[in-house]
């Protein structure tokens, strides 16, 4: 049987997620995924589906030049999540790493971007397989990521992270 695209809706990603066992929320045209290490959005666009998501570990400004090789490194060797980060003020705003030279109570924040055009529409197996793999390789990253960086702190959790190592001896 061939399955035909339709179009992508939260309702459409909410059951792929139920079928893998997944909890989530739906806002609006964003459905969330959250995890003690991280936490997804897929957007529902026109035109596409995004995912966006932070880690919530953090790592101090003086390893703002550390955090840039570990982002040029992950994008230039890895597919996908495209991986970047921003420094972000007590004030918690983003500020402008041109003309910022990052201050002692800033922090540097690591994000993950991917998207998929969808004008088309996407069979269920294509949404699922792109929902999935979008999990998948940001807990990659995520594990990449607490490797390059072991002395972690977290902006969610007050201070104490929880790797993914921790998470899997657990099970």
């Amino acid at each position: 049987m061939t399955q035909s695209p339709t179009p992508v809706t939260p309702e459409r990603i909410g059951e792929i997620l139920d079928g893998e066992g997944i909890a989530y929320d739906i806002m609006g045209d964003t459905v969330i995924v959250t995890y003690p290490q991280f936490g997804i959005y897929f957007g529902c666009f026109e035109q596409a589906l995004g995912a966006a998501g932070t880690w919530t570990g953090a790592v101090g400004p003086e390893l703002v030049t550390v955090a840039l090789g570990a982002s040029n490194e992950w994008n230039l060797t890895q597919l996908t999540p495209m991986l970047g980060f921003s420094i972000v003020g007590p004030d918690a705003e983003a500020t402008p790493t041109d003309d910022h030279a990052p201050a002692a109570e800033d922090i540097i924040n690591f994000s993950f971007r991917r998207t998929a055009l969808t004008g088309e529409g996407m069979s269920r197996n294509q949404l699922g397989a792109w929902i999935m793999t979008t999990i998948e390789t940001t807990v990659a990253c995520v594990g990449w990521l607490e490797t390059q960086f072991p002395d972690t702190t977290t902006t969610i959790l007050g201070g104490e992270y929880l790797p993914l190592s921790a998470m899997q001896e657990d099970k």
